[in-house]
């Protein structure tokens, strides 16, 4: 069988509001500047450019729990508002990262 496979056309929405910077750890994978690297890549590309965009809203607790635990979710809190720390060996949390995982 050959041919091309038509997929689905589905409506992808930019959100980003500059508050996920706060959850960095310069020396994470994971951090604040990959952030950049992708704002940066979707700006040089004609095609996403003018992709809508919207800011992020905090989430109330009871949609966050449709896909975390209560556990989980407290587990962040707690720690984040503790100063922030290290959730496993290879996912940290900063003080400010319950304010950036209630936007996300």
């Amino acid at each position: 069988m050959s041919g091309t496979i038509a997929l689905p056309t589905v409506p992808v929405v930019l959100a980003s509001d500059g508050v996920s910077d706060a959850h960095d750890h310069a020396h994470h994978p994971e951090n604040a500047r990959r952030l950049h690297a992708i704002a940066a890549g979707i700006e040089a590309e004609a095609a996403l450019r003018d992709l809508p965009r919207l800011e992020p809203q905090e989430l109330d607790v009871e949609t966050l729990l449709a896909v975390h635990s209560d556990r989980h979710l407290r587990g962040v809190e707690v720690l984040a508002r503790g100063g922030g720390g290290w959730l496993d060996a290879d996912t940290y949390c900063t003080a400010r990262s319950w304010e950036v995982a209630v936007r996300a």
